[in-house]
């Protein structure tokens, strides 16, 4: 299908997106032409009409070549079908992108597996159907291929196409095909230390680069970034961290920030072919270092006023939180508004996912601090140009053309690569954007903003934000983590510090203050109280006796605790409550069994009258009676 020797290139039509609502006599010659940040070369949806056609990966300016034989007239109601959906569908041009992919990796399959008329009728519709599904399954799960994810999506591309050109007959195509189930595993929020590491960072190169090319100050560039001193070169971006020790600049004395010497270059261990060359090639450099200091605007000083903008615009995605496809929205206008006015303090984007729904993002006080000081880099950078956005991307093809574009919507990974091992460690871990929303969100929790708060400062529903955004640092879990086996290895430690027989009998244990009880912590899962006693070990107060009546209390308790964990319809709210309190039991009852022989073998003994043959203390029997009959433990 790939020999392009059987194949031309055909005559096409290049459209936009608005136009694809016009009646074409020939679909079939179709190309549709989107943002250039998206794909340079137009797509070719026409293609699609020729069951023979070139499917590699590799672009071709003027069209995809196909073999004219192959085409097939029934097909065209497809492509006009294809064209409507992206017309009329309110997509993006990258979401047109992906799905027009997607609909090629199900129509490159269906001419290969020799399903060509997968599109003339609903029951060669089925069939393909069927057997794409299966393709799937085993491109997953034997060859290991595609993840679930992508089986997913392929199939949903498949079932679209099928919905779009069957319409009303759709339903019977798919009916009894179970469809392939993956879940997106969102990313984790990142490590306090990092996220402050990458601010620090992104503050200096923000700042120290900003006052170089405004100061218009002499090369090499010496700035502090994040505790250490960067020195930068204008040459193809030499510069000495202590990252980026080990690369070899032998036309440099990084340490002094000069040309080197012919004996230096030699010593570098550079290879040297004639001392004549070493010396032009050293003087070629202290030339570019000329240029470069009598030259303000510089190849090297926009590359550095670049990395400052780029840094600008990654704290502002964390000061705000915005998603990458609305940020890049944010308006030069609106920003000056806000700088001048007492009462405006929020960008404003559009949300496409949300059906176009306005979203507002606040700046404060500080994010208007930095806006300023962009403000003055950007006047710096666009030197009269104008551009509506307010962070934008400086063209570039070997040089800086002085063209500006909006930023596409991955700016901050590519920043992120620019960064790491030079003023970042080789091993640090990016911080997308969506990461930057999940640590937003946790944090604001942290801090016991409402729910409701949290959700509308990062423009999703309390229920988004619930099941995507509710996920703890890893840091922040080791922490959780050993606070609290620290605290039930603490419980523990009641019957080996208090085994004497002293203090009041409850129906838990012993009580040296009843009545008083003293939460042992700031956070626990039961509050202490003295008339329900479910929260005795979690109070100061709280000790047991290593003797056979607390063991036996205890025991109890876990028993009924137990059975509420089991019975009970709302399992997260039981859970939350009383499976710290069972392992808790454990870990005093494993106490109590290594003061002796004696002990274990009472505990033994205990825990067989109550688990096996439901023996409970009168208090505990009486509880779980009174729960029984209310329907809680069946």
């Amino acid at each position: 299908m790939n020999d392009l020797r059987q194949m031309v290139i055909r005559e096409t039509d290049v459209v936009t997106l608005s136009q694809l609502g016009q009646d074409f006599l020939h679909p079939e010659r179709l190309r549709l032409t989107l943002d250039p940040r998206t794909i340079k070369s137009p797509v070719d949806i026409g293609s699609f009409a020729y069951s023979v056609r070139y499917t590699g990966v590799k672009t071709c300016k003027e069209g995809v070549p196909v073999v004219i034989g192959s085409f097939i007239s029934g097909r065209r109601m497809l492509v006009r079908t294809i064209a409507d959906y992206f017309n009329t569908g309110g997509l993006r041009d990258r979401s047109v992108l992906g799905e027009f992919k997607s609909f090629k990796f199900v129509l490159d399959w269906c001419d290969f597996s020799g399903n060509v008329e997968a599109f003339d009728n609903a029951r060669s519709a089925r069939a393909a159907y069927k057997g794409f599904r299966e393709f799937l399954l085993h491109q997953a799960l034997v060859l290991g291929k595609l993840k679930p994810i992508s089986c997913f999506a392929r199939q949903r591309a498949f079932k679209l196409l099928i919905n779009l050109h069957f319409k009303d007959g759709a339903s019977y195509i798919t009916r009894g095909v179970p469809g392939i189930k993956a879940s997106r595993k969102s990313p984790e929020p990142p490590r306090d230390d990092d996220v402050k590491n990458y601010i620090n960072v992104c503050i200096d190169v923000a700042s120290r680069f900003s006052s170089f090319v405004l100061g218009g100050e002499p090369f090499p560039c010496r700035v502090g970034i994040s505790g250490f001193e960067a020195v930068v070169f204008p040459i193809n971006g030499a510069a000495i961290t202590p990252y980026s020790r080990g690369k070899s600049f032998h036309c440099l004395n990084l340490q002094e920030g000069r040309v080197s010497t012919p004996e230096e270059y030699i010593a570098s261990g550079a290879r040297v072919n004639k001392l004549d060359i070493v010396r032009r090639s050293l003087a070629e450099t202290q030339k570019t270092m000329d240029e470069a200091n009598a030259d303000l605007r510089h190849q090297q000083r926009m590359r550095l006023a670049s990395m400052a903008s780029s840094a600008y615009a990654c704290l502002f995605i964390l000061i705000t939180g915005a998603n990458p496809s609305e940020f890049v929205q944010f308006e030069y206008a609106e920003a000056l508004e806000i700088e001048k006015s007492t009462i405006k303090k929020e960008l404003t984007a559009v949300k496409f996912r949300a059906k176009g729904k306005t979203t507002r993002y606040p700046i404060g006080r500080k994010g208007l601090q930095l806006l300023r000081a962009y403000l003055k880099l950007r006047q710096w950078m666009l030197d009269g140009e104008h551009c509506e956005y307010l962070f934008f991307r400086m063209r570039r093809d070997g040089v800086y053309s002085g063209e500006y574009s909006q930023l596409n919507e991955n700016f901050s990974s590519a920043f992120f690569r620019r960064l790491r091992g030079m003023y970042l460690p080789p091993d640090a871990k990016n911080i997308p954007a969506s990461a930057v929303r999940k640590f937003k969100s946790l944090v604001l929790h942290e801090l016991r903003v409402s729910p409701s708060l949290v959700a509308d400062s990062l423009n999703h529903s309390p229920r988004t934000n619930a099941s995507s955004y509710s996920e703890t640092t890893v840091d922040r879990q080791e922490q959780e983590f050993g606070t609290y086996w620290e605290a039930v290895r603490k419980a523990a430690d009641v019957v080996r510090e208090r085994g004497s027989r002293e203090g009041a009998a409850t129906v838990v244990g012993h009580c040296e203050d009843f009545n008083h009880p003293v939460q042992e912590r700031e956070e626990v899962p039961i509050q202490p109280n003295c008339e329900t006693q479910y929260g005795c070990l979690y109070c100061e107060n709280y000790m047991c006796h290593a003797d056979e009546e607390d063991v036996h209390k205890l025991l109890s308790l876990q028993y009924v605790v137990n059975a509420v964990r089991e019975a009970t319809a709302d399992l997260q709210h039981a859970e939350k409550l009383f499976k710290d309190l069972s392992v808790r039991i454990e870990f005093i009852l494993e106490a109590v069994s290594k003061r002796s022989e004696d002990g274990s073998a009472l505990v033994a003994e205990v825990k067989y009258r109550v688990q096996e043959l439901g023996d409970l203390t009168p208090f505990w029997e009486n509880r779980l009676q009174r729960y029984e009959k209310v329907g809680v433990v069946f």
